[in-house]
């Protein structure tokens, strides 16, 4: 009766579990199972097997020699490395290619240019509402940036007014408002577009230029360019101006005027 009773105890709490070799030892419900350190050196952890190169794209450590130690004491490990198994742990590529990033060019080189041929002349008479503009079209695509204006001849003043780059039809392309303190001087004065624009070859463009306030006069260009040639990054564009129909027409013309320069990247 004895081996009976004692029997199924010893299958309760000896060392039968084949995942667990050590002898059953109680311990309390707030700590870790004590394992003897003996049995798995630290050490242990930082060996690996040796094998060939190959072996890593297929195998992600079937036979490491500390997996089967733990496999053999903890249970928990055991049915983690049994998940693993059963994973495909390697597959061939579906999708192969590459990323098209096309042509990387530097960035295209702003540049003023500029159609004056002779000296600034006094005195070119500006007044709201009157609109100074300039008809040209372009043989390459290239980007406005902004453009030049004059400045006062009677000593130090203060000017306002806007720019702006139009399409055929008159609409605004492009704009910028100016406030430039001038001393009476022959000068320039370069005003960029709030924002660049892209003008295409062959289509015809305004420039135009209002100055704001009471009557007063500026310089502006006795002889200018009807035809100017720049120096792109694909080559030679040329810049052809005419007379525009846009605004008062109060003067500035294909010859002379108050448009000498622009600001552009091509």
């Amino acid at each position: 009766m004895n081996l009976v009773i004692k029997f199924p105890l010893l299958l309760m709490f000896g060392s039968i579990n084949p995942y667990n070799p050590y002898p059953y030892k109680p311990y309390p419900y707030n700590q870790e199972p004590y394992y003897p350190q003996q049995h798995y050196p630290t050490t242990q952890f930082m060996d690996s097997p040796q094998v060939s190169s190959d072996h890593w794209w297929y195998s992600m450590g079937d036979d490491w020699e500390v997996s089967n130690t733990l496999k053999s004491i903890s249970p928990h490990y055991a049915s983690f490395d049994r998940m693993h198994q059963q994973m495909a742990m390697y597959a061939p590529a579906l999708h192969v290619g590459t990323i098209n990033r096309e042509e990387m060019k530097p960035p295209k080189p702003i540049q003023i240019v500029s159609r004056q041929t002779g000296p600034l002349v006094e005195d070119w008479g500006v007044l709201e509402d009157w609109i100074d503009a300039l008809d040209f079209t372009s043989t390459s695509d290239m980007t406005f940036h902004g453009m030049s204006v004059f400045g006062g001849i009677d000593g130090v003043e203060t000017h306002t007014g806007d720019i702006q780059l139009l399409d055929e039809f008159d609409s605004v392309l492009a704009s910028a408002s100016f406030s430039i303190t001038t001393d009476g001087s022959p000068k320039y004065f370069d005003v960029l577009f709030d924002k660049p624009f892209d003008i295409r070859a062959g289509v015809l463009y305004t420039l135009s230029v209002e100055y704001l306030g009471e009557f007063t006069g500026v310089y502006f260009m006795g002889d200018a360019e009807e035809s100017i040639e720049v120096r792109c990054r694909e080559g030679v564009a040329v810049l052809d101006f005419s007379d525009s129909d846009y605004g008062d027409d109060v003067g500035t013309t294909a010859d002379e005027g108050l448009i000498p320069r622009f600001i552009i990247s091509c």
